[in-house]
């Protein structure tokens, strides 16, 4: 059995994205008692290729929702720690392992789950609640009305959808971002150039280069590679980011490239069995990261709002910017599953900013800082880096109860642990005890109960 509180006021969404992002979203606010459209140009059933990691602030979340703890059980890799190796010669430098005691205070666990499999049952989910129905186009305009108006989309094809309020979760390409600030943004800073490659696992396994459920990070000179082995999967994937430029990486994100779009990268640093492993590679996806200049999620008469990789900017592929789409999705729900009246709607979008706005900021910084660390060239800061990471090595840190004590894991995992522990529906549910008076009198929001 399930109990849900569904709002007593039916709003209409419009959301553009049919990701993962964007069905999450719907979802979110379906179970809160709202039509939801979802406007998605790609193919809707199209296979999806890649792994998404999901820490446990993400996870934590998704067990909310029905069957995602089994799909978490059967299809996902559970992540043993943070393996930090050599990029020049492989060699473990340091390991951050997710000491069982601790992911059991934080109530998850950190997993990696192929992307394809969370998209279908997400938008499983979406189907099955009745609430949400998708349409195929490609969205050219919007309208310019107020939320108390209703607004409207402009499809390619001269089709007009029209709701209540707008929901550009269709990525770091958005183009609903695009149009939500008239094309007059300022030009966006371009702080890393990436490339994911699909590789098969067996190539890894037989050069030695990973070990199974650790998530393994090679360091280079202003660049880093990235990826989880897991056996059970017939593919690995490579992530490769460099936060040096790379002039000539012209390309289209929904396309997959052969191994020539790579000697625009810097590898030569990297060891052998890598660039063998690269070699091996059957799809390569780029990526282009930037940092949009203007930061705001929600428009001045709150008509559109953006989430997930349209809004936050967070480090692309990295360990949290899917998880802040998931996020940003439950915040949206919960807020929303308390509207009583129309005229409550600009309020609680002004809480879904005050909510999120400094949480990803804080991720945004903490990722970026994190991938600085990671890329430092040879020198006294990255020997500095490297005698650090050493110490994760002693005996003394194969167990918990051996090293509980220490001021270096204490010091390690605190920006960790501050990351981890967030829930976003625990956030709202505190934010409504302390300010929601306006709010009174109804009862809090329950996501999901799975009997």
């Amino acid at each position: 059995m399930s109990s849900q509180h569904t709002a007593q006021l039916q709003i209409q969404f419009l959301v553009v994205g049919g990701g993962v992002a964007g069905l999450a979203c719907a979802y979110a606010l379906a179970i809160a008692g709202h039509e939801v459209t979802i406007i998605e140009k790609g193919a809707l059933d199209a296979k999806t290729e890649g792994s998404v990691r999901c820490p446990p602030n993400m996870t934590r979340l998704l067990k909310r929702w029905p069957g995602m703890a089994a799909l978490f059980d059967e299809r996902a890799t559970p992540v043993s720690g943070l393996s930090f190796r050599d990029g020049q010669t492989g060699v473990p430098i340091g390991f951050m392992r997710f000491y069982e005691e601790l992911m059991s205070d934080l109530r998850a666990d950190f997993l990696a789950l192929k992307h394809d499999d969370l998209r279908r049952h997400l938008d499983f989910l979406c189907a099955s609640s009745g609430q949400v129905r998708f349409v195929h186009g490609h969205v050219v305009g919007l309208s310019k009305e107020s939320v108390d108006d209703g607004v409207s989309v402009s499809l390619q094809d001269g089709r007009i959808l029209s709701g209540d309020i707008i929901v550009g979760a269709d990525g770091h390409q958005s183009v609903v971002r695009k149009l939500f600030f008239d094309e007059r943004e300022p030009s966006d800073v371009v702080v890393t150039w990436q490339v994911h490659l699909v590789i098969p696992t067996q190539a890894v396994l037989d050069r030695g280069l990973a070990n199974e459920h650790e998530f393994t990070i090679w360091a280079g000179d202003n660049s880093m590679m990235s990826g989880i082995l897991d056996t059970a999967s017939k593919n690995f994937y490579l992530g490769i980011c460099t936060t040096g430029p790379v002039a000539a990486l012209n390309c289209d994100w929904f396309k997959s490239y052969d191994n020539t779009f790579l000697p625009d990268f810097d590898l030569a640093g990297y060891d052998p069995r890598i660039h063998e492993l690269i070699d091996c590679a059957t799809d390569c996806h780029p990526t282009i990261q930037t940092i949009h200049e203007n930061r705001d999620a929600v428009a001045p008469n709150s008509k559109v709002i953006l989430i997930g990789d349209a809004a936050n900017s967070v480090l692309l592929h990295g360990t949290h910017n899917t998880s802040m789409a998931i996020e940003d999705a439950m915040t949206l729900g919960s807020l929303f599953s308390r509207v009583r009246t129309r005229e409550k709607i600009k309020k609680a979008i002004g809480v879904y900013d005050d909510l999120r706005e400094p949480r990803v900021e804080q991720i945004r910084k903490s990722e970026y800082a994190s991938l600085k660390e990671i890329s430092l060239p040879q020198g006294v800061e990255r020997q500095r880096r490297d005698d650090a990471l050493q110490l994760t090595l002693q005996p003394e840190y194969a167990t918990y109860e051996d090293c509980s004590d220490s001021d270096d894991l204490i010091e390690a995992w605190e920006p960790y642990i501050d990351a981890f522990k967030y829930d976003a529906v625990e956030a709202v549910d505190d934010w409504f005890s302390q300010l929601g008076s306006f709010f009174e009198n109804v009862p809090p929001y329950i996501n999901i109960v799975v009997a």
